[in-house]
Formats: C-alpha cells, structure tokens, sequence
C-alpha cells in the first residue's frame, strides 16, 4: 500500500504554450571571492546576474547594488552553443544555454523559484565551487 498527499490547494494551471520574453536569475557573490574582477562600489555582496531571452545570446554580468556599476562577463567560445533555449512545460521554465542549465518553478507566477541550476560560470571567474544561493529569479511574459 502506498500514500499519496492530499493537496487541498487549487491547481495552476500555466498555458505551455504562452512564451517568455525574458528571464533573469540572480546571485549573490562577494566582492573578496571576485577579486579584480568585481565591478567599482562599495558593496560587500556584488549581483552575479544571468539574463537570455529565448534562442538568443546568454548574457553574463557583475553588478554593485549600490554604485549600479556593471562588469560584463565575456561569453564562453563555443560557436556550436551560442543560443539560449528557454521553454515552458507545465509550472516550469527549461533553460539550457552555453553557461547555464537551470528549471524554474512558474507554479507561483508572481514569484519564480529556481528549482535546479548547473553553471561553469563560478569556476570561469576563478570562484571556489560549491552551493550559492539565488537572490532572485525574474520571467518575463509578453506584455510584461
């Protein structure tokens, strides 16, 4: 015999077929791990920011909260994997681009959770690996 949970809560039902414009997922990384690398500013906790719309580029880069100054991070050369892919199937979001393989939950629309990420970006910018913890994660619909 098996048990199975009982949801009392109302099933979301997302339209597979409705596209996202834009998706963005941020990090938090701290300005001492980064080195010469971290953007001017202040700020002790620099934003590691992954932004790609569907099939097109990836785009990397370091962002002080504070001071707003950006660092683009070059993309990796690999002219077979230029494109990001970002399709919706059922409450969650695929992505697989060159530097990023990442579900996010869309259960809640208002606020996205990434669910899963594997990156090489941490060690591209000679950081040690390991777990980070997003801040935030972004999916833009048409319209918004």
């Amino acid at each position: 015999m098996s048990a199975h949970p009982i949801s009392r809560s109302k099933p979301v039902v997302i339209d597979a077929s409705m596209p996202v414009r834009m998706l963005r997922i941020d990090w938090g990384v701290s300005r001492r791990a980064l080195g010469v690398r971290a953007p001017s500013g202040s700020e002790s906790l620099i934003t590691l920011r992954f932004e790609a719309q569907p099939d097109g580029p990836e785009q990397w880069s370091l962002i002080d909260p504070r001071s707003q100054a950006r660092v683009t991070i070059d993309p990796p050369i690999d002219p077979k994997h230029t494109r990001t892919h970002i399709r919706v199937a059922g409450a969650c979001v695929h992505v697989r681009g060159p530097s990023l393989y990442a579900f996010v939950s869309i259960e809640h629309p208002d606020r996205p959770d990434l669910l899963y990420a594997r990156t090489d970006i941490f060690d591209r910018l000679g950081i040690a690996g390991g777990r980070y913890q997003p801040l935030g994660v972004r999916v833009l619909g048409p319209g918004a």
